[in-house]
């Protein structure tokens, strides 16, 4: 019993020896704590400040559309300024320390750049965005460009309507009314100065034949009977008889000119004068829509074409790459975080200084004990 009380003795840590040991050797403690301490703080303020200079930037956009993903302006960036593969330089000034997509604006990309001062951190920053800039640059030239010339084709569209189409069928219009009329207008005189006239007279000549013809039989019929020699009747007979033939052809040829006379007057001038109105009132009318509706509506179409090519040419329609509001400059530097170092040093050199010392005695027990015996 005595034996196991003696074992469990020597195997408890006693915190009085413990105390007495780093006691003793509170000196060597201190120097090894203050030495390593000194050294951190030496090495902490002997290092070049590194500056932090953070930006958030816009994307770009074309309308509604992006001129790239954020994702993959995020792995360019990456790439070319070496954001995930970072060398150690002897001449370091700046360096671009993340790149990375805005969670809560998914088109606003967060960058991070580092500097031995916020001057250098800066234009590394601006190296970026001028770079993005640059990189779709381009793209928004070749839209603007391209719409521009849109703009450009509907004015000269509009004043090709003005200054040809237009006249053009001013000009079929007066063609119109200066040559076709002008024939029907022709045909209608000639109907009504020529040949009506010409038609009436005939009907006069032959209506005065027929009066001639009419005496002339009723004189003969009077010789008749007033005759007694055979001869002369039979003559004056056969003179009847020739004059009545006569008569008929001359009664016929009186009913075809009337006939003739009729068609001119409610036929033929009618359907010259109808297809006089007609041509003027179809053709003309046609043409006169197409210079006031149809020409009209296609001009204000291009010119409400144009008037919004116009607002896509603005700059809130197209924007490259910007920067939102402005370079987040840091006071005081980042790197290296002195307290943070020297606070670390102390409390390290502490705990191994005490470590040593309980090394050092361990070491030293054995001899001592030696010498007890002896």
């Amino acid at each position: 019993m005595n034996k196991t009380q003696t074992y469990i003795q020597e195997d408890e840590i006693d915190l009085r020896e413990l105390a007495k040991t780093i006691y003793r050797y509170k000196t060597l403690i201190i120097s090894i704590t203050l030495i390593i301490t000194a050294f951190a703080t030496i090495y902490a303020y002997i290092q070049k400040p590194i500056y932090e200079v953070k930006a958030n930037i816009q994307v770009g956009h074309i309308g509604e559309n992006l001129l790239d993903t954020p994702k993959n302006i995020e792995k360019i960036v990456s790439v070319v300024f070496n954001v995930e593969d970072k060398k150690k330089v002897d001449n370091f000034t700046s360096e671009i320390t993340s790149v990375s997509v805005n969670k809560n604006a998914p088109d606003f990309i967060e960058l991070r750049a580092e500097g031995i001062s916020n001057d250098e951190a800066l234009k590394k920053s601006r190296e970026v965005l001028d770079y993005l800039k640059g990189m779709h640059q381009s793209k928004i030239e070749q839209y603007l460009l391209t719409t521009k010339n849109k703009i450009e084709n509907n004015n000269k569209a509009i004043e090709r309507i003005e200054n040809y189409e237009t006249p053009n069928i001013k000009h079929e219009i007066e063609r119109i009314k200066s040559q076709q009329i002008a024939k029907i207008d022709e045909k209608i005189t000639m109907l009504l100065k020529v040949e009506l006239p010409a038609v009436e007279e005939k009907l006069t000549n032959y209506l005065q034949k027929i009066s001639e013809y009419n005496k002339e039989t009723q004189k003969l019929g009077k010789t008749i009977q007033n005759s007694s020699n055979e001869t002369s009747v039979m003559i004056s007979s056969m003179q009847i008889l020739n004059y009545q033939t006569m008569l008929l052809n001359a009664l016929n040829k009186t009913e075809d000119l009337k006939i003739e006379k009729e068609s001119i007057l409610k036929e033929r001038i009618p359907n010259l004068e109808r297809e006089k109105k007609n041509l003027s009132d179809e053709n003309i009318r046609n043409l006169q829509y197409k210079i006031d509706i149809e020409l009209q509506e296609r001009i204000s179409k291009l010119r409400d074409e144009i008037e919004l090519l116009n607002l896509y040419l603005t700059p809130n329609y197209v924007k490259n790459h910007e920067l939102v509001g402005d370079f987040y400059i840091s006071e005081h530097p980042i790197k290296p975080k002195k307290r943070l170092i020297v606070t670390v040093a102390f409390i390290s050199a502490f705990i191994l200084s005490i470590f040593l010392v309980f090394m050092i005695d361990f070491f030293k027990a054995p001899k001592k004990d030696e010498n007890r015996v002896a």
